[in-house]
């Protein structure tokens, strides 16, 4: 199951290093872009949904590790 989820992640962060290449060429001025102005507050964007995601399945691993560690702990301690 781990390694599905880390497919998933690895799949979404290749998609957000596209997407964000995208909206920083679009900034570059090479091509003419009517959204030009709004290039910044898009790349932004991008930027902070990748670090959210990311953040969040960094802590669901957290609060899972630790749920089976108490687990662990709690049935130890009932064996006893």
């Amino acid at each position: 199951m781990e390694e599905k989820t880390e497919n998933r992640m690895a799949l979404f962060n290749e998609i957000m290093v596209s997407a964000f290449l995208y909206v920083s060429f679009s900034l570059t001025g090479f091509n003419k872009n009517p959204l030009f102005t709004e290039g910044g507050t898009a790349l932004m964007c991008v930027v902070i949904f990748a670090a959210s995601v990311n953040f969040l399945k960094f802590l669901i691993s957290i609060i899972k590790i630790l749920a089976q560690s108490c687990k662990r702990k709690c049935f130890k301690n009932s064996k006893a």
